[in-house]
């Protein structure tokens, strides 16, 4: 069996945990907020490997010919610049965050992430900007006034940013996606030995890193 060795990386966690010895992979970048361009790639055969945080994503679709390898876990939260007037605040309720703008997906782009955070009020619809307070902003534009979702790896990147005092109990999976013929290869376990290790060392670093058991 020929193993073109290629994998695909999602947002933040590519440059925390893909940093491969050289000659091994081959490794592409994925910008998109969205599941479905990486699964299509990976029933053509053009990616071997996806490494994910949407792995709910994959779990509500029709992916019976893939296998889902969870590694662990980080707990989503609401990032902001240095600056933002919530940053410093402690114990913040929903109606502070609803006074502020928040990253807004399309609806149905990520069904799974979708329905989790329309159960928890947050989810930005034309309905919801009534609630918008712009006398809050202090004359920042709503981009810079925005709330966005991140996690460890985000704040890793970008440490100019700051988590937000508010829980939002969503848990990300992180997982490597494979083609279920290609679950048992040694190229695959190989792959799986060498993240499950990096994120070990990870976690003496991050302590709301959970790995999988």
């Amino acid at each position: 069996l020929h193993v073109r060795s290629r994998r695909q990386r999602q947002m933040c966690i590519r440059d925390r945990l893909s940093t491969v010895p050289a000659g091994k992979w081959t490794l592409g970048r994925f910008h998109h907020l969205s599941h479905h361009q990486p699964l299509r790639l990976l029933r053509e055969r053009i990616l071997d490997f996806w490494l994910t945080i949407l792995t709910d994503e994959v779990k509500h679709s029709d992916c019976s010919d893939l296998v889902c390898f969870e590694l662990g876990s980080v707990p989503l939260t609401f990032i902001v610049a240095a600056d933002h007037p919530l940053a410093d605040q402690a114990n913040l309720a929903l109606n502070d965050l609803l006074r502020y703008p928040r990253l807004n997906l399309a609806s149905g782009m990520l069904p799974a992430f979708e329905n989790e955070v329309r159960h928890r009020g947050l989810w930005d619809t034309p309905q919801s900007t009534q609630y918008y307070n712009e006398a809050d902003w202090e004359g920042r534009t709503s981009e810079e006034a925005a709330l966005l979702y991140g996690h460890t790896f985000t704040l890793e990147l970008n440490p100019s940013f700051k988590p937000l005092d508010y829980n939002l109990d969503l848990i990300m999976p992180i997982a490597l996606v494979v083609h279920r013929d290609m679950s048992e290869h040694p190229a695959t376990e190989a792959l799986l030995k060498w993240l499950r290790d990096r994120l070990q060392e990870k976690a003496c670093d991050h302590a709301n890193l959970q790995l999988a058991a």
